[in-house]
């Protein structure tokens, strides 16, 4: 009794999302973004995180009509491949910039870095957010507020949701109805912003 006891207060200080014993979610990590700047990177591309500009999560916003591309070059895949464009493109990427992390620029002239606080949100956008830190746990209705776009939700590593979303229905689907758990990490593609009600 008393090896179960420490074990799970083990778990709760290091914030994972695991029950102990029953899989019950316990706590999540708060995030500390206390090392991010706001800057600016001009068009280019081998901009590494950790000596370009420092790791952190950021809300990413383009001047222009152009690419942005992230890369996880452990795996040489990239994580995010955007295009900035007020009519058809996306407005901003909020997203973790990690260590190694490769950024590439093009046809922008310039991209804008901005440090961003972690808040409940009413919306979504192009990003990664994290559920029980951007969003609170609920069954939810999402919806594409315009545009189409990829909705994918990540639970422990594994991929549980993998939708094409399409505000006018024609090259996807026009809402997801999903429970998501705490932790769970769910990734925005291509969308500008996409909106969630509880599912009644």
């Amino acid at each position: 009794m008393k090896k179960t006891i420490i074990i799970c207060i083990l778990i709760t200080m290091v914030g994972t999302v695991t029950g102990c014993g029953n899989n019950e979610p316990i706590a999540l990590q708060e995030r500390d973004n206390s090392q991010a700047k706001e800057m600016s990177l001009s068009e280019g591309e081998g901009y590494i995180v950790g000596v370009a500009i420092p790791a952190g999560r950021y809300e990413i916003t383009g001047d222009g009509i152009g690419t942005f591309t992230i890369i996880d070059t452990s795996f040489g895949l990239a994580v995010f491949d955007e295009t900035f464009d007020d009519m058809e493109g996306i407005e901003s990427i909020t997203t973790d910039l990690e260590e190694g992390n490769e950024i590439r620029i093009t046809g922008l002239s310039k991209v804008n870095f901005i440090p961003i606080e972690t808040y409940i949100r009413s919306e979504l956008t192009t990003g990664t957010w994290i559920v029980g830190l951007d969003i609170e746990k609920g069954d939810y209705v999402f919806q594409p507020a315009e545009g189409k776009g990829d909705f994918l939700l990540y639970r422990e590593g594994r991929l549980i949701v993998n939708e094409r979303m399409d505000a006018n229905s024609e090259d996807g689907v026009k809402e997801i109805i999903f429970n998501p758990e705490l932790g769970d990490e769910i990734h925005i593609k291509g969308l500008k912003r996409v909106g969630f009600t509880y599912n009644s």
